[in-house]
């Protein structure tokens, strides 16, 4: 018998939020912004805010983009850098060079 394990997760909404809606929840709850259809794909292409966001949601696309393709994620921007190491550290997802490898 084969069980799965879906790990809890925010509400998603049903479809794309207005952009007011958008920006409020962004603020509170970032995985909370993407509608279920987000989820049903292996990988998604979207700019948010500006910037280009792309989302790997298999085990395939994330070893694509962290092994084969490690070279365009790798490096990260200062302001990314400091929003995300009082949460995550000196980690994978803000390391380059040497400390990513």
């Amino acid at each position: 018998m084969t069980t799965y394990f879906v790990p809890p997760y925010p509400t998603r909404p049903e479809k794309a939020l207005p952009f007011r809606a958008f920006l409020a929840l962004a603020r509170r709850n970032f995985l909370g912004i993407f509608d279920q259809s987000c989820f049903d794909r292996k990988f998604i292409s979207t700019r948010l805010l500006n910037r280009q966001v792309f989302i790997c949601n298999s085990p395939e696309t994330v070893a694509e983009a962290f092994i084969t393709h490690h070279e365009s994620v790798e490096r990260k921007s200062p302001q990314m850098r400091h929003a995300l190491a009082p949460l995550i550290g000196d980690g994978l997802f803000i390391s380059d060079g040497e400390t990513w490898k």
